[in-house]
């Protein structure tokens, strides 16, 4: 940002003849700072505000090369206070520039303290349960997944049953006809692309009955639901827990035993189930 400004101030300003394209980028980029903030509709998306650098990059190069070249003037006529000056905030834009990049790009990738990163995936490696969805896709005799849960319609918890009319997502729909669509998010998307045939259940003893009469190859609930029939499920159905960061929520998957075998690294019956 502060290159940017010196930038344009010496494109404009320091030059006779100012070139539109860096005049052009560095407008683009200052009304961002504003806009971006004001038309952004997710609060913590600070991984969006970098798109306000892109066309301050250009303004901002112009500045680093007007440094440089001061600086080198500097070295030629033996001042050497002014070269020092000059490497001092070169080394230290760049040594700042290496340690954002280094942490949040490489060392802290998925942290909750990482800013640049919106979590609406699952931080936690899920290819085990996309893997379960795939390979029970199209194989149950009735529904291939069960989604659980007792909940009404609140707004928080990611699986839930009932419409909300102010939520413009169930204009979409939603793979589950009773669960909501947005308040589900990822596992539709992952229903949807795997062609599964989803089906709710919103009664304790309506899931059991569900489980022993059609054996649904896989049932999803939520993990800390006390209505969750856990013991009879475990009979026939091998759990295991993920975290699905988009709502704070830990979702069980609950897959029959006889399609253990089809999910490589899925835990067999009497294993401690992973988290």
């Amino acid at each position: 940002m502060l290159f940017a400004v010196v930038g344009f101030a010496w494109e404009r300003y320091g030059r006779a003849d100012s070139r539109n394209l860096v005049l052009f980028a560095a407008y683009c980029g200052f009304v961002s700072v504003v806009g971006y903030p004001l038309a952004d509709d997710i609060g913590s998306a600070h991984w969006l505000h970098a798109h306000i650098l892109v066309p301050l990059a250009i303004p901002a190069a112009v500045a680093v090369g007007r440094l440089y070249r001061w600086g080198r003037a500097a070295s030629v006529d033996g001042d050497t206070l002014a070269t020092g000056a000059v490497a001092v905030v070169l080394v230290l834009a760049s040594l700042q520039v290496a340690a954002l990049t280094v942490e949040d790009a490489y060392l802290d990738t998925t942290s909750r303290e990482n800013e640049l990163v919106q979590f609406a995936q699952p931080e936690q490696e899920m290819r085990a349960a996309t893997t379960a969805i795939d390979e029970v896709a199209g194989t149950g005799d009735g529904a291939d997944i069960v989604v659980y849960t007792d909940a009404g319609y609140d707004g928080a918890r990611p699986l839930v049953d009932g419409p909300d009319e102010s939520n413009h997502s169930f204009a979409l729909r939603p793979a589950c006809q009773k669960g909501a669509w947005y308040n589900s998010i990822p596992l539709p998307w992952y229903h949807t692309k795997a062609d599964a045939e989803v089906d709710c259940e919103t009664d304790p003893a309506g899931l059991v009955r569900t489980a022993v009469d059609s054996e649904p190859p896989l049932v999803i609930a939520l993990e800390d639901d006390d209505s969750v029939p856990h013991g009879e499920l475990q009979d026939s159905y091998v759990p295991r827990t993920f975290d699905m960061f988009q709502w704070g929520h830990r979702i069980t998957f609950y897959l029959h035993e006889d399609r253990v075998g089809d999910v490589p690294g899925w835990e067999r019956a009497g294993e401690e189930p992973s988290r």
